[in-house]
């Protein structure tokens, strides 16, 4: 407040204004009012609104309508109520329900972290079981690759045999034939070439001329019976078989 009034001279402190003079000549005290953009000065003075100390916020007021002092916390921080329907007001709502869907969010969330949880030993264990897995596999490896070293060596041997089983066999096969007439003949049968078996159509002996150890004679020999050898005459004398034929390849 100003700190004094000063009157005109011509009037009385009690005197009623009257309609020449309508009003009080009122002197502001020096330094209470500052100029736009004035900067702050501790020793500036003016008029002091007070506010009242409120650690916890209630109403003051008795009634709707009363005059009340502004409140401030212990910090001296002015209590300012949200309108309701106002733009903050609408803001703060919005937040609320951002928070809330954040909240259930987050409970969903450590649901989940708590079964990631449980899953991350699953696999943990899961994993220390794949490596001594995985380490009794690599020892398996060695023993295979031993093995298959030992095994290329067997079939190097298996294919050599295998190759010389199928040269004798395809000796075994034969391309060519030829009826002996020794005994229908009554001579000496030379068949002009080395023949590698003798089929017998009905049983009995058969004298041959081997390639190596000249005649031979063959007795007692089964009807159907193939004599695999390698003679190159059917001699008629001491033969009784008939119906021979030779063969080879």
């Amino acid at each position: 407040m100003a700190n004094g009034i000063k009157y005109q001279t011509h009037e009385i402190l009690n005197k009623v204004l009257n309609a020449a003079e309508t009003g009080l000549q009122v002197d502001i005290v020096a330094g209470a009012e500052y100029a736009e953009d004035s900067g702050h000065s501790s020793t500036d003075t003016g008029n002091f609104i007070l506010g009242v100390r409120n650690d916890t916020l209630a109403a003051l007021g008795g009634t709707d309508g009363d005059y009340v002092p502004f409140q401030m916390n212990a910090s001296g921080a002015l209590f300012v109520d949200i309108a309701d329907g106002g733009q903050l007001d609408t803001i703060i709502d919005t937040l609320e329900t951002t928070l809330t869907a954040i909240e259930t969010d987050a409970a969903a969330i450590e649901v989940l972290l708590i079964a990631a949880n449980v899953d991350h030993a699953a696999n943990e264990a899961l994993l220390t079981t794949i490596d001594s897995d995985t380490n009794d596999i690599k020892t398996d490896i060695a023993a295979l690759e031993v093995l298959s070293t030992a095994a290329n060596v067997d079939l190097a041997e298996i294919e050599v045999a295998t190759e010389a089983s199928q040269a004798a066999l395809e000796k075994m096969l034969y391309g060519n034939a030829l009826a002996v007439t020794a005994v229908d003949g009554g001579s000496t049968h030379a068949l002009g070439a080395t023949y590698e078996a003798l089929y017998v159509g009905v049983g009995g002996d058969a004298v041959v001329t081997m390639v190596g150890t000249g005649n031979f004679t063959f007795k007692n020999l089964a009807s159907g019976q193939l004599l695999p050898i390698r003679f190159t005459h059917v001699i008629n004398t001491n033969t009784t078989a008939t119906h021979m034929i030779a063969l080879k390849a």
